[in-house]
C-alpha cells in the first residue's frame, strides 16, 4: 500500500513516515446545495423563546447542517443549536447530551447543556417540511486557534483533551435506556453504500471491504473501544483568554475504536488545514517549523505531538499506532462515499476541493494525507 505507517515506540516516542504529496494553491470551495435548508424566522423565534432567548440577540454562528445562534438568556449567553430531524433524531441527540454531561461528570472540558423554559433537553419544532430539535448548551468566550499559531504545545494540548475523553469513555455504560448512538458501521453502513457504486469502481469497493474486514477483526475491549467525539478537528477546539481549553460539537459521536477517533483528528486537521490560513501562510508556517508543504509531512508533526499529548493521559500500544492507515482509509472512505451522495468536499491531498476523481485516484493509490 503506497500509504503506509511505520510504528517506532521508544520512551513515549512516536513517529509515522507516510507517502508525501506536495500541494498547489486551493481553488475556490464549490459551493454543494444537496446539504442545504433553510430556517424561516417563525421557527427560529419559537425556537429561541422555548429557551427563553431574546431573537434580538441572536447571532448566526458557522456550522455545517444544523443551525448554531450564539443568543442571550437573562444574563447569560448560551449557544442554541436547531437540527432537522432527518440528520438526527431525538434520541441520537439526547444520547449526545447523555455522554456530554457524563464527561462533564468525570472533569473533561465540555460545553454543559442547558434545558429549555419547559424543562427540556431537546425541543421538538413541528415544520411542513421536516420536524426540528434545538437543543442548547453553555456560551463561553473562546475561539478556535488560527493555524499560523499552531504550536507543537497546542497539538500536545488537543492528544491530552482527547486522552481525557477516551479516559472517561471507558467508565460509560455501553447502553444508557433508548438513547444509544450509532456503532461505526450500524445498519452494515459502508456495505449498503458500497452496493451502490457503479461497476467502474468495483475495485474501489473491494479494497473497501477488506478494510471492513480486517477492522472487525480487531479488540473491541472497553479498553479499545467505546462511545467518540467523532470529529475533533481544531475547529472544535476552544481556547479561551484564561488559557483554558474546551472541547465541543458532539453530534458525530458513535461507537467506535479509540485509535479512530485519534485517525479522525488527524485526517480532518489535516485535510481542511488551509481554511485556518489565509493566503500562502500555510507554506510560510511548514517551512518555518521545519516541513514540506504537503499533507503527510503535516500528519508527522501533528501525530508526533498530538500522541505525546495522548500517552499523558493514557498509553496507548505501538501496535494500535500501526493500524493509523486503515483508520485513514476508513475517513477517507467515508468522505468519498459522502461525496458520491452530493456532501460536501474536504481538501484533497493536493489542497484543491476534493472531487470525486480526486477521492478515486487517492484511494487507488492509497494516500490519505
Amino acid at each position: 500500500m503506497a500509504c503506509r505507517a511505520i510504528a517506532r515506540y521508544h520512551d513515549q516516542h512516536f513517529q509515522i513516515t507516510l507517502q508525501r504529496r506536495i500541494p498547489a494553491r486551493m481553488t475556490g470551495p464549490d459551493q454543494p446545495a444537496d446539504w442545504q435548508w433553510s430556517l424561516d424566522p417563525p421557527l427560529l423565534r419559537d425556537a429561541l423563546s422555548r429557551f427563553g432567548c431574546k431573537p434580538e440577540t441572536a447571532e448566526p454562528v458557522g456550522s455545517f447542517i444544523s443551525k448554531v445562534y450564539a443568543c442571550q438568556r437573562e444574563h447569560d449567553w448560551i449557544a442554541l443549536k436547531i437540527t432537522p430531524d432527518w440528520f438526527h433524531d431525538r434520541n441520537e441527540i439526547l444520547a449526545e447530551l447523555d455522554f456530554i454531561i457524563f464527561l462533564d461528570r468525570n472533569n473533561v472540558p465540555v460545553l454543559r447543556p442547558v434545558r429549555s423554559d419547559g424543562n427540556q433537553l431537546v425541543e421538538v419544532i413541528p415544520s411542513d417540511d421536516a420536524d426540528l430539535l434545538a437543543y442548547a448548551s453553555q456560551w463561553i468566550d473562546g475561539e478556535a486557534v488560527e493555524g499560523p499559531d499552531w504550536t507543537a504545545d497546542y497539538f500536545r494540548r488537543a492528544g491530552a483533551m482527547m486522552g481525557h475523553i477516551h479516559a472517561a469513555s471507558t467508565l460509560y455504560p455501553t447502553v444508557r435506556k433508548r438513547q444509544r448512538r450509532p456503532h461505526w458501521d450500524h445498519d452494515d453502513y459502508y456495505e449498503e453504500r458500497l452496493a451502490r457504486l457503479p461497476a467502474r469502481l468495483s475495485h474501489i469497493a473491494a479494497n473497501a471491504r477488506q478494510l471492513v474486514e480486517r477492522l472487525r477483526g480487531l479488540p473491541s475491549d472497553p479498553a479499545h473501544f467505546g462511545l467518540l467525539h467523532g470529529d475533533m478537528n481544531v475547529g472544535n477546539l476552544l481556547c479561551c483568554d484564561d488559557g483554558s481549553m474546551r472541547v465541543i460539537d458532539f453530534e458525530n459521536c458513535y461507537y467506535g475504536w479509540f485509535m479512530d477517533d485519534i485517525a479522525a483528528a488527524l485526517y480532518y486537521t489535516a485535510h481542511d488545514r488551509w481554511e485556518y490560513f489565509p493566503g500562502d501562510t500555510y507554506l510560510q508556517w511548514s517551512a518555518a517549523n521545519g516541513l514540506a508543504p504537503d499533507g503527510a509531512a503535516f500528519g508527522n508533526f501533528y501525530l508526533t505531538h498530538f500522541l505525546e499529548g495522548y500517552t499523558s493521559v493514557r498509553p496507548v500500544g505501538g501496535e494500535w499506532i500501526a493500524r493509523i492507515p486503515d483508520f485513514l482509509h476508513l475517513r477517507h472512505l467515508d468522505e468519498f462515499l459522502a461525496k458520491f451522495d452530493g456532501s460536501p468536499s474536504l481538501f484533497d491531498a493536493e489542497g484543491n476541493r476534493a472531487t470525486l476523481e480526486s477521492y478515486v485516484r487517492e484511494l487507488e493509490a492509497g494516500i490519505f494525507l
